[in-house]
């Protein structure tokens, strides 16, 4: 599969599991099963961007201006009135793997980038991220792990399953 198909196939796989969010008394539990493989693609496809871009720091603005944005639609959909600072969409979580990519980027010693992350780690247990500390270190553990199949696939499945025991009564 190319990057745009499992992009598109997140999207999809997303769109299952709003949708049965939305609606639960009509649409399937397993909707949102499926929703869970899309977390690990988008944290991925970040990894990716934070490696591949020229500019971090302008990724991290479009990153941020989508979380800004989105936060919107989202909180009107989900809560029915826009708060930034209660659940806040999945944009923000993918901003924060990020800017933990870039501090550890950082061309400075190991003990500074090290107190940095934690610093920022700290700081952000404090935020009602999607997915919590979980999910940005997860696109940190996806640039960290860069070509490693097999790490990338079992991280892939584990959190799946961490996040599906969340809508199912099972203890993963």
């Amino acid at each position: 599969m190319t990057g745009f198909q499992i992009k598109l196939l997140a999207f999809i796989f997303m769109i299952f599991d709003h949708s049965a969010y939305m609606f639960p008394d009509v649409l399937p539990p397993w909707f949102r099963f499926v929703g869970r493989f899309s977390f690990p693609a988008f944290a991925f496809f970040i990894a990716e961007g934070c490696r591949k871009t020229r500019s971090i720091e302008k990724y991290m603005l479009r990153l941020g201006i989508f979380a800004a944005v989105s936060e919107i639609p989202h909180d009107l959909c989900f809560k029915g009135a826009v708060n930034y600072l209660v659940d806040m969409n999945i944009g923000w979580t993918l901003l924060a793997g990020a800017l933990l990519i870039y501090i550890y980027k950082m061309k400075t010693g190991p003990v500074l980038k090290g107190l940095c992350s934690l610093c920022f780690l700290g700081g952000l247990s404090f935020l009602d991220l999607d997915y919590g500390l979980w999910g940005v270190l997860l696109i940190f553990a996806y640039y960290i792990f860069e070509g490693k199949a097999a790490v990338i696939f079992s991280t892939v499945i584990i959190f799946t399953l961490k996040w599906a025991g969340y809508i199912y009564p099972l203890n993963f």
